[in-house]
């Protein structure tokens, strides 16, 4: 294994057994402490793609790891923290690639700057990386963290060094539909108890959440309650208070459940994740709360607990088990940490006249990040050598730097679309709009740069200073 010095270039460190690369440069990590630095609330977002690398002898799969940040509305201000090839998808190995990231953050600002969230799929390895190279702790610890926060254990100051995890509410949705079809549940029942999980996933006050779990104990977990079907009808007539775009994804409970099922293979490990870790679950201050209010919780959640008579035709401990099992981690996948900083300062007032609405974050700038990756800077090319792919990453990201630099955004804002030719067919012509618009990118981007250099150069230096286009070639890769 080879560590490369930081100052000098783009790969940090090369491993061949496993095979491992991290990739990223000092003015990354430069303008990753800044947004954290001027936001009172940042994200970074992870994750990991395939499809991409060569498969090497005797290794497994490579997958493209990937923290990025979005400092800004245009377009060109997604940027990556850093990358890493991987084939051993392990803790060890993904741990690895973060406490480098980690130790070059320290490095750079003598002292450490996270983010308020770690945006995140359910990836038991990418986060416990994230909990160990970031907060030094585990799971266990995490939630306890999380429940002394809400509680307001912590001061402004040590809110301020304080980063937690969140799962993409997207995936979190589909994983608990996933859950509603594994268990069985009528199909009509099913879509009201997945409005129900959508209530609590945009709640943010932690009474309010506690009181849904109460009504929800109640329908589904007491054998003798007679008006459950009138009690689940007022539950699910609840509006959900989030934005416009957010209603309309988590109202499509039809949508959600059949994409639960076609992707029924990989919703299924967040399941098995839950189960293996039952001393998480049993552990969790959430549960032991809900408990402590609840207490006929202790029988429900018993696999081998008998109920006879039984009068109530909602009555179904096993979903009473589903939102146990969901309500362990309800700080990861709830609105309930959000704007934690003015909600939760033990030295701060609390101004009820205040309302936080709740913001529902995916991982969907990712995904996106990873699809323009692949279809506009890789051209949609497969089995490609790693040191082709570093070199087409680093490219894009060295015309993302200079065009932060100058200033220049890819916003179509303000600019005025030229009428196109219809062809013989009648339909509007295509070609060449594509290379049209990124050559008013490269030459914006070059004009700026040549302004600004001309009043630093001598005049013997002009004719240089002004042909330069080396970053049109890459800009071509990038602007699609």
């Amino acid at each position: 294994m080879k560590n490369c010095s930081f100052s000098k270039g783009y790969v940090q460190t090369v491993g061949e057994l496993p095979f491992r690369v991290h990739l990223f440069t000092e003015a990354q990590i430069d303008l990753y402490i800044k947004y954290c630095t001027k936001e009172k609330y940042s994200y970074v977002h992870m994750d990991a793609t395939g499809g991409i690398l060569k498969k090497m002898r005797g290794q497994n799969q490579i997958l493209l790891y990937a923290a990025i940040f979005k400092d800004g509305a245009d377009c060109i201000n997604t940027l990556p923290l850093g990358h890493a090839m991987i084939s051993d998808h392990t803790f060890p190995s993904v741990c690895f690639f973060l406490t480098s990231l980690v130790h070059e953050i320290k490095e750079l600002k003598k002292k450490f700057i996270k983010p308020s969230f770690f945006i995140i799929d359910f990836s038991a390895t990418l986060m416990n990386s994230i909990l160990i190279s970031f907060n030094e702790e585990n799971i266990n610890s995490h939630l306890i963290r999380c429940w002394n926060v809400v509680n307001r254990h912590y001061d402004t100051t040590q809110l301020q060094s304080i980063s937690f995890i969140h799962f993409c509410c997207a995936h979190a949705i589909k994983a608990i539909a996933r859950s509603l079809n594994t268990a069985g549940v009528d199909k009509k029942l099913r879509k009201g108890v997945l409005h129900i999980f959508s209530f609590i996933l945009c709640g943010n006050n932690l009474e309010q959440l506690y009181d849904i779990l109460g009504m929800v104990i109640n329908i589904f977990g007491d054998p003798d309650e007679l008006n459950g079907k009138e009690k689940f009808e007022k539950l699910i007539s609840l509006e959900l208070k989030v934005d416009e775009e957010s209603v309309t994804f988590l109202s499509d409970t039809d949508g959600i459940l059949r994409e639960a099922k076609k992707k029924n293979s990989q919703l299924r490990v967040v399941d098995e994740y839950f189960r293996s870790n039952s001393a998480i679950i049993h552990q969790s201050p959430f549960n032991i709360e809900a408990i402590k209010r609840y207490p006929s919780l202790t029988k429900l959640i018993n696999n081998k607990s008998k109920y006879d008579p039984i009068n109530n035709t909602l009555f179904s401990p096993s979903l009473i088990r589903i939102f146990y099992r969901w309500w362990a981690y309800l700080p990861l996948w709830t609105g309930l940490l959000w704007s934690f900083k003015e909600r939760y300062a033990n030295d701060l007032e609390v101004n009820m006249s205040v309302i936080y609405h709740p913001i529902r974050h995916s991982n969907a700038l990712i995904e996106s990040y990873f699809r323009t990756l692949k279809h506009s800077i890789l051209q949609n090319t497969v089995d490609t050598k790693p040191q082709n792919v570093i070199q087409q990453i680093y490219r894009n990201i060295q015309l993302k730097l200079k065009a932060i630099k100058y200033d220049v955004t890819q916003s179509s804002k303000g600019r005025k679309g030229r009428k196109r030719k219809k062809n013989m067919d009648g339909e509007w012509s295509k070609r060449g709009v594509g290379q049209k618009c990124r050559k008013m990118y490269v030459k914006a981007i070059d004009e700026f740069a040549s302004k600004k250099g001309l009043s630093k150069v001598k005049k013997d230096q002009l004719k240089t200073t002004v042909k330069q286009s080396r970053y049109s070639y890459y800009a071509c890769d990038f602007f699609l």
